[in-house]
C-alpha cells in the first residue's frame, strides 16, 4: 500500500494530543513501518495470512518519561490515483448489509456511533479501479465505534491520490497513556480481488474459518417467530417433540419469560425468571422435557442492558452507565463483570443451559471515560474470554435488534448472528448475499417462519402450500416454494422458530430430510467459503467450496424467470474430474461450456453438488 513519493508519517497515521506534531518520515523494514520522535512511537506491522489476505496491526505508544494525552488517533492507507468506483453497506432494522457501488468522485464516508458496532453501517470498504479491473477490500475489525473515510488528495498540481482513514470513533476522545504505554488501535484487513460482483470474499471466509473454525454448524428451534413474548408451559410443550423430530438440536426460549411484569420490556434487567407469568416457575420442567427429548436447551438474555426501573439497576446502580432512558453493564467495571457473570452461572445451573442467544436492543453512543469505548470493550473481552473458558460447551449466538452487531470482531466471540429480525426467506436471502461480502457463510444463522396452508386453489387442482412471514413479524405473509426455502437454509446454521403442528406432514416431511441430508455434510458447511456466480434481477447463483475445490454446492435461485434455462458457470479445477449426478465431467469443459440449470416456474431453487472424481 506504499506509494514511492508518499512516505510521510502524515500519510499512514492521523494523531493528535499533548506531543509534537508528526513530522518527517516513516521508516519501513521487513515490510513494516514504524515512527518516532523524543516522545511518541507509531508502528504499523503488516502480514500476509492465506489466501492474499493481509492483517495490518498499529501501535501508538508512549515512549516520554512523562505521561501523554491522546486527543485523536487513526490509521491512514494510500492508492495510487485513478478511476475507482467505491462500494459501501449501511445497515438498519430488518434492512442489515444493504449496499451498492457507486461513482468515487471526492470521498465516501462510513461510521457508527454505537457499541453496537453496525448499527450504521459495517466497518467495511472497497475501491474498484476502472482502468486495471481490479479491486481492494478492506475491512475494520473494531469492537466499538469506528469510522472508515476514503478522501481523494491533492499531491501536486497534476497529481492526486486516494487517502483511506480508519479507526475508532474519536469524539471526545481524552486517554491519558503513562510513561511506556501502549495504545492499540483496531486491526485492518485488506485483500485485492478481480470479480467486483462478489469481491473474492471467499478469501477473507478461508483466511477466518482458518483462525477462528466454527466448533459447530447447529440446527436450532427458537421460539420467537411462534409465540413472540408470550411463551407458556402448553405453547411450548407442544412445539418439543416436532422439533425433535425435525432433527433440532437446541431447543430455544426468547424473551418473555423473565422478570415480574407481563411484558418483559417492562423487566429488562432482572434475569429471573416470572413467577406470575409465561411458565410461572415452571421453566426448569420445560428444560427437562428438552432434554428427555435428546435435545439442549437454550435461553434468551440481554445481559449488556437493564431499564431504571428493574431490581437489577435499583440495587446496584454502580455497575451501569446511564444512557438516554436505559442502563448499560459497565464492562470496564471488575466488580460489574462478576455481577453479570454470577446472575449468568445461576440460571445456566438451574435450567441447565446449553445455548444463550445474546441480544442487545439499545445504542451508547457516550464514552463517560472518554476512551473511545476501549476502556469498555477491554472489560467486555475480558468477560467474553472468561466466559468462555468458564463455559466451552455452551453455544453463544449473537443478536442485537436483529444483526446490528454483526461484525468480524464479534465472530471471534460467537458461535453464529441471528442475522436479521426480518424473517422472509426473500428479504433474508438478499441480506445474507450482501453479509457474506464481510462474513464467512457458517456465522449466518437461516431461521425458517412457515406455515402450511391446506386447499388452495391453483389452475387445476386444489394442493397445500406454503407461506413464511414477510416480515419481522406475520403482519406481511408471502407464499414459498419448498425448493426456495431448502436453498434459503442453505450454507449455515440451521433454525426454525414456527408452529410446526400447523405444517402438513408432507412439508415437515420435506424438512427432516433436508436437515439428514444437511447433517451428513455438515463437516464441508463449516469450512466452506462462498462465492457469488451470478446475481442479477433474474437469477442468484452462490457457490459454496472447500480450499481446494474438490467438493461444491452451487445453489441457483431464480426469481422472475422469464428464459427456457440458465448457462452457469462454477468456479472449479480444470484439472479435476468432477462427479454431477453419477455421471463424471472434465473441469475444462465446466470451465468451458458450464452447466445448464432449468426452471419451470418463478422463486425456485436448485442445487447442483460437484465432488472430485
Amino acid at each position: 500500500m506504499k506509494l514511492d513519493f508518499l512516505d510521510n508519517v502524515k500519510n499512514f497515521w492521523s494523531a493528535y494530543g499533548t506531543f509534537a506534531e508528526l513530522k518527517g518520515n516513516v521508516t519501513f523494514k521487513d515490510g513494516n513501518c514504524s515512527y518516532f520522535d523524543k516522545t511518541i512511537k507509531l508502528s504499523a506491522k503488516t502480514e500476509k495470512g492465506d489466501f492474499g489476505v493481509h492483517s495490518r496491526t498499529d501501535v501508538f505508544e508512549n515512549i516520554s518519561d512523562k505521561p501523554i494525552t491522546l486527543n485523536y488517533i487513526s490509521s491512514k492507507m494510500v492508492l495510487d490515483n485513478s478511476e475507482f468506483e467505491v462500494y459501501t453497506q449501511n445497515s438498519c432494522w430488518q434492512n442489515e448489509s444493504t449496499g451498492g457501488w457507486q461513482p468515487f468522485v471526492s470521498s465516501a464516508e462510513v461510521h457508527c456511533e454505537s457499541i453496537r458496532n453496525t448499527q450504521d453501517a459495517p466497518p467495511f470498504i472497497a475501491l474498484w479501479n476502472k482502468q486495471t479491473n481490479k479491486g481492494i477490500a478492506v475491512h475494520l475489525v473494531a469492537d466499538g465505534p469506528w469510522k472508515i473515510n476514503a478522501t481523494r488528495k491533492q499531491y501536486c498540481a497534476l497529481t492526486s491520490y486516494i487517502e483511506i482513514e480508519l479507526g475508532i470513533d474519536c469524539s471526545g476522545l481524552n486517554i491519558t497513556l503513562d510513561a511506556g504505554e501502549k495504545f492499540k488501535l483496531p486491526e485492518i484487513l485488506y485483500y485485492e480481488f478481480t470479480n467486483k460482483t462478489d469481491m473474492d470474499c471467499y478469501k477473507l471466509h478461508h483466511y477466518y474459518n482458518n483462525l477462528y473454525p466454527r466448533k459447530e454448524v447447529p440446527v436450532i428451534y427458537n421460539s420467537w417467530m411462534y409465540c413472540f413474548s408470550s411463551p407458556t408451559c402448553e405453547n411450548i410443550m407442544c412445539q418439543i417433540p416436532y422439533a425433535q423430530k425435525v432433527g433440532a438440536e437446541y431447543f430455544v426460549i426468547d424473551a418473555g419469560w423473565f422478570g415480574n411484569s407481563a411484558d418483559w420490556g417492562d423487566s429488562i434487567g432482572d434475569w429471573v425468571e416470572n413467577p406470575n407469568a409465561a411458565f410461572c416457575g415452571n421453566l426448569d420442567k420445560v428444560a427437562e422435557e428438552v432434554r428427555k427429548h435428546g435435545m439442549k436447551f437454550g435461553l434468551w438474555h440481554e445481559i449488556e442492558r437493564a431499564i431504571p426501573t428493574s431490581n437489577a439497576y435499583k440495587t446496584n446502580p454502580q455497575y451501569f452507565i446511564e444512557y438516554e432512558g436505559n442502563c448499560f453493564l459497565d464492562f470496564a467495571n471488575p466488580d460489574a463483570r462478576k455481577y453479570i457473570m454470577d446472575v449468568l452461572d445461576k440460571n445456566i445451573e438451574k435450567y441447565g443451559i446449553e445455548f444463550i442467544k445474546f441480544d442487545f436492543n439499545a445504542n451508547l453512543c457516550f464514552d463517560k471515560r472518554k476512551s473511545g469505548f476501549t476502556e469498555y470493550f477491554k472489560g467486555y473481552k475480558t468477560f467474553v474470554e472468561d466466559f468462555k473458558s468458564k463455559y466451552p460447551n455452551i453455544y453463544c449466538s449473537n443478536c442485537a435488534s436483529g444483526g446490528t452487531r454483526m461484525s468480524l470482531s464479534n465472530c471471534k466471540d460467537f458461535g453464529s448472528f441471528w442475522f436479521t429480525d426480518n424473517q422472509s426467506p426473500y428479504d433474508g436471502l438478499e441480506i445474507i448475499k450482501n453479509s457474506i461480502l464481510r462474513l464467512p457463510p457458517q456465522v449466518i444463522e437461516r431461521w425458517v417462519a412457515v406455515q402450511s396452508i391446506e386447499g388452495i386453489r391453483e389452475y387445476d387442482k386444489c394442493t397445500d402450500r406454503l407461506i413464511a412471514t414477510n416480515n419481522a413479524t406475520w403482519d406481511e405473509i408471502v407464499g414459498i416454494d419448498m425448493s426456495y426455502l431448502k436453498g434459503f437454509m442453505t450454507g449455515g446454521p440451521i433454525g426454525f422458530s414456527c408452529d410446526f403442528t400447523k405444517i402438513t406432514d408432507e412439508h415437515f416431511s420435506q424438512m427432516q430430510d433436508f436437515i439428514a441430508k444437511f447433517k451428513n455434510h455438515r463437516d464441508f458447511w463449516a469450512k466452506a467459503s462462498c462465492r457469488i456466480i451470478c446475481d442479477t434481477p433474474s437469477l442468484l447463483v452462490l457457490q459454496y467450496s472447500d480450499e481446494t475445490l474438490e467438493n461444491i454446492a452451487v445453489v441457483a435461485y431464480a426469481k422472475k424467470f422469464n428464459q427456457f434455462a440458465a448457462p452457469i458457470y462454477p468456479i472449479v479445477n480444470a484439472d479435476f474430474d468432477y462427479e454431477i449426478d453419477s455421471q463424471t465431467t472434465k473441469g475444462s469443459d465446466i470451465t468451458e461450456n458450464g452447466l445448464e440449470v432449468k426452471f419451470e416456474k418463478h422463486y425456485v431453487s436448485k442445487t447442483i453438488y460437484l465432488k472430485r472424481k
